[in-house]
């Protein structure tokens, strides 16, 4: 068991023994994601309930920057996912177009590695690129 798995059972599953598959990570970085997703949803409810009205770019900033923190605290791939899943369910396809774009501007902000989450320049590279100005 010990041999065929890199001597880490529960990280790696290979029936056979001739394959290293890491199997937990991506299930933490899609777990990572959705809680940044979720902290997301959470601001964003706020914002809506304030009495200033949302800027006309709002949803667009929202989903880079979003994006950009998921990058930086999970990964690419599961902030690709999370993206992707969260706009499967849209009824608008010119809405979810946009915010596939802001998402993917977003993860283009985060970088390509893990690192400790900067949201400042996010929000910063979001505006950069034209998001809520």
């Amino acid at each position: 068991l010990y041999t065929f798995s890199g001597n880490a059972p529960t990280m790696h599953i290979d029936a056979f023994g001739l394959w290293d598959v890491p199997v937990i990570q991506p299930v933490l970085d899609l777990a990572c994601a959705y809680g940044i997703a979720k902290a997301g949803f959470a601001l964003e409810e706020k914002y809506v309930k304030t009495p200033t009205p949302k800027p006309a770019n709002w949803d667009k900033w929202f989903h880079c920057v979003i994006s950009c923190a998921m990058v930086q605290a999970c990964g690419e791939q599961a902030a690709y996912a999370a993206g992707w899943w969260g706009e499967s369910a849209s009824k608008d396809p010119v809405d979810s177009a946009g915010d596939m774009a802001a998402n993917e501007d977003g993860r283009e902000c985060g970088g390509n590695k893990k690192c400790k989450p900067d949201v400042k320049s996010c929000v910063k590279c979001c505006e950069d690129r034209g998001y809520r100005k």
